[in-house]
């Protein structure tokens, strides 16, 4: 199964309810966690400060990326981690590109989570093209209605 984590709002905790749905489903099944906000924020909280070598980067590029297992709270994650690198196509690459990269990956998986940048062109259309779940976190101030109404429209 397939979730991504999407809202163009900057700062409606996509991150952090990606990192906490991977560690619920991760008691459940063998979880991938896939970064594709340029930002790395997700890299970070799960990876620390281990160097992200190869990623979703890489990943759209047709090459394997380098899958980090992380052991938490006494289960274990794998992800596919983001740099710098992904700004340079995020908001451009098709509807179908993370379609296509994830059948590069020779690992079976449970769940895939993915962790989205706060646009919804590009990359973001692609996690959710690939999803089988489109998850978009809110709060209820005014400041988030537009953006998140205009999320869940698109």
């Amino acid at each position: 199964m397939n979730i991504a984590v999407i809202n163009q709002k900057g700062g409606s905790a996509k991150t952090s309810l990606s990192v906490l749905i991977s560690l619920m489903l991760a008691g459940e099944g063998k979880v991938l966690c896939i970064d594709t906000d340029p930002q790395s924020g997700l890299s970070s909280f799960l990876a620390g400060n281990r160097e992200i070598k190869s990623g979703t980067y890489d990943l759209l590029m047709g090459e394997l990326p380098e899958v980090i297992t992380i052991e938490r709270h006494g289960v274990n994650i794998d992800l596919i981690g983001a740099d710098y690198r992904l700004d340079m196509i995020y908001s451009t690459i098709d509807s179908y590109a993370i379609k296509r990269a994830l059948k590069l990956i020779d690992k079976e998986y449970d769940y895939i989570v993915f962790d989205t940048p706060p646009t919804l062109p590009g990359i973001t259309k692609a996690c959710a093209v690939c999803a089988d779940i489109v998850i978009t976190p809110a709060d209820v101030s005014l400041s988030t209605i537009k953006p998140t109404l205009y999320t869940i429209k698109t």
